[in-house]
């Protein structure tokens, strides 16, 4: 019945009037959905009912409705990403996401989208080269200074 599925709206003006006398008359708008069913026929809901008085309302006090909400500063994340192309060298800072294959550095560069990959070969078994697996996994970390480990 309502016009997201294609439908024609069940507000007839005889039914908006007859829910107009109902609230005039000190019945809820949420209780006048069986009313409106029982004496129109036509299937009315609380929700048709809660919408059908929040637009009167907004007629009778010569308002719009509301515009919809939009974010003054966006996220940073899901703004537009740079799509400018970049040289496929290999090396410090030169990969991104796509290019990444499984010989090559994952440690990131950058505190913003896109990032960079280094893309300097790795060593077997890490995801890292030699030096950010140096940086990444080094002997001194609080865990193992905490835990007595040298």
């Amino acid at each position: 019945m309502s016009r997201r599925n294609g439908g024609s709206s069940p507000w007839s003006p005889e039914m908006v009037n007859r829910f107009v006398d109902l609230m005039a008359s000190g019945i809820h708008h949420s209780k006048c959905a069986p009313i409106l069913t029982k004496e129109f026929g036509v299937e009315v809901t609380n929700s048709m009912c809660n919408g059908k008085h929040y637009r009167i309302t907004l007629m009778l006090r010569g308002g719009a409705p509301p515009r919809p909400y939009k974010p003054k500063n966006p996220h940073p994340y899901r703004g537009p990403v740079n799509l400018k192309p970049r040289p496929k060298q290999t090396g410090k800072g030169n990969l991104d996401f796509f290019d990444l294959r499984s010989q090559t550095c994952r440690w990131p560069f950058g505190d913003d989208l896109p990032y960079t990959y280094c893309g300097e070969r790795n060593i077997d078994g890490s995801p890292y080269c030699l030096e950010h697996s140096r940086l990444a996994w080094s002997p001194n970390t609080v865990r193992n200074r905490l835990a007595g480990i040298r």
